[in-house]
């Protein structure tokens, strides 16, 4: 996946959605597992916070060249 696919990848993900609740069977155990919507100051937060990653591991991929 290239950088730019990623952004629209989480464009995707991230759209409004109801909250979600769902029950899930794991290792023999019923877990209750929610989802809940971002305000968009969150959105905003975590899209920074993973293109700050992306571009230092790309600093880092260019530096090592």
């Amino acid at each position: 996946m290239q950088p730019d696919e990623l952004y629209l990848f989480f464009e995707q993900h991230t759209k409004e959605a109801p909250m979600q609740s769902t029950d899930k069977i794991i290792k023999g155990y019923r877990v209750k597992i929610e989802y809940n919507n971002l305000s968009d100051a969150e959105k905003k937060q975590k899209r920074e916070a993973i293109g700050g990653v992306i571009a230092q591991s790309l600093r880092r991929m260019k530096d090592q060249k």
